[in-house]
């Protein structure tokens, strides 16, 4: 029996130095971050890892980012529930506008 609880990858294009914090949309496949931090020293990497996991309704630690440190395009893993990440995403991707977060 496969657990309901894995990791759970997503792409992410971050965007930095935003006016609003958001979430939501994609760009080239990727699920769409505005974060308020400059991309100094890992800071816009950091937020918008606070920013999914908010989203998502996951704590800060169940999410990590696994490639694209100093890129503006990531990969972050994700913990939880499979079936309520899945559902999350899908309505953040359908969010052309973007949520705020």
């Amino acid at each position: 029996m496969v657990s309901e609880e894995a990791s759970f990858q997503l792409q992410v294009h971050v965007i930095p130095g935003a006016s609003k914090v958001q979430i939501g949309g994609t760009r080239n496949g990727a699920l769409r971050v505005w974060v308020r931090s400059q991309a100094v020293d890992g800071a816009a990497t950091a937020e918008a890892g606070r920013v999914i996991a908010k989203a998502f309704g996951v704590k800060d630690r169940q999410v990590t980012c696994l490639r694209g440190f100093t890129s503006r395009s990531k990969v972050f893993a994700l913990e939880g529930s499979r079936p309520d990440l899945n559902r999350q995403l899908e309505l953040l991707l359908d969010d052309g506008d973007a949520a705020s977060s």
